[in-house]
């Protein structure tokens, strides 16, 4: 994925090709052992294309190809990205592989303010619109880079698995509170996905906040089999959930010094551990300033747990939470 800075065209495109056909003609089954390093092999003209082109990029994952022209000049950029397209179709069908059209998609970023954009590319004979946003692994990217699609998304699909499993954790002669912190990471996975790519936005856009706060009040609920009128505040500190904010803020931040000491070839168990025991106690510390707050609810809770709040949420789970104990 690639950013466009002020002033800078940044086109996506993505294609999908297939592997193989309904008799295994060609191709390798899926899950086999040999599958990526054939892959790897076969595909690795069509990755060097853009090579000797520092505004061009070509990523793949699996059957996914995503193609990526920047530029600051609107028309030389979509003609780059044309030229770019149809040389990377042709290397596809070379190969033996076709691309789905039907499921092609195209983005163009573009500063604010800018006239006569471009309503489509051409992909052969396939007039590809331009669209608001795409979705490329999982996570929805739009041409503002203001995750509100993809946080609209997560909110939905976060709610069917929460309704799902709601059932399953009744406050009385329910799991136990290992298993209700299974469902709580299942959700909680749901809501993180991607976090290294927009964690920032979620601190800046407080109105994304609301919609999955409730989501993890509701699980955090469901952990500590509390009532529903028990407080945000105290819910969260007892089910050991620090806020959805702080959550993808720090998993950004790690992803970025791992990433940081990767480049460098400094990469060791030791440094990833201090790296992930380092942003641990930012949170916490982050957290602590919010919680401490006078005249914030859960004011009874907060007075035992926030000053051995580390040790709080390392503490393991022999004496679990049952409704009584809530």
């Amino acid at each position: 994925m690639a950013a466009g800075v002020p002033g800078t065209w940044t086109l996506g495109y993505q294609e999908h090709g297939r592997w193989g056909t309904r008799n295994m003609e060609a191709g390798v089954p899926q899950g086999s052992v040999l599958g990526p390093v054939l892959w790897n092999v076969a595909f690795d003209e069509v990755l060097s294309l853009a090579e000797k082109d520092e505004r061009s990029n070509i990523i793949c994952y699996a059957d996914n190809t995503l193609i990526i022209v920047t530029g600051r000049d609107l028309r030389l950029t979509q003609l780059r990205a044309s030229l770019l397209v149809a040389r990377t179709i042709i290397l596809i069908k070379r190969l033996g592989l076709s691309v789905a059209k039907e499921k092609t998609e195209a983005i163009l970023f573009h500063g604010k303010g800018t006239v006569r954009l471009p309503a489509s590319i051409m992909v052969e004979d396939t007039s590809i619109k331009f669209r608001s946003s795409i979705k490329y692994l999982g996570v929805i990217i739009d041409v503002n880079w203001s995750f509100f699609d993809h946080f609209r998304y997560t909110e939905e699909k976060a709610n069917k698995v929460v309704r799902a499993l709601n059932r399953l954790m009744p406050n009385l002669r329910g799991p136990d509170e290992r298993r209700r912190r299974l469902f709580a990471n299942v959700v909680l996975s749901v809501i993180l996905y991607g976090a290294p790519v927009w964690g920032d936005v979620i601190v800046k856009k407080s109105c994304v906040q609301p919609a999955l706060y409730r989501h993890q009040r509701t699980i955090a609920q469901r952990v500590i089999s509390a009532y529903r009128t028990v407080s945000n505040n105290a819910a969260l500190l007892l089910a050991r959930l620090p806020p959805i904010k702080l959550l993808a803020t720090s998993r950004k931040r790690t992803y970025e010094r791992i990433k940081q000491l990767r480049n460098i070839g400094n990469i060791k168990a030791i440094n990833k551990k201090e790296i992930r025991d380092s942003e641990f106690t930012n949170m916490c510390n982050s957290w602590r300033t919010i919680l401490e707050k006078p005249n914030t609810p859960g004011e009874f809770t907060k007075l035992f747990i926030v000053p051995r709040l580390e040790a709080w949420l390392t503490r393991d789970t022999v004496n679990s939470f049952s409704f009584h104990l809530t």
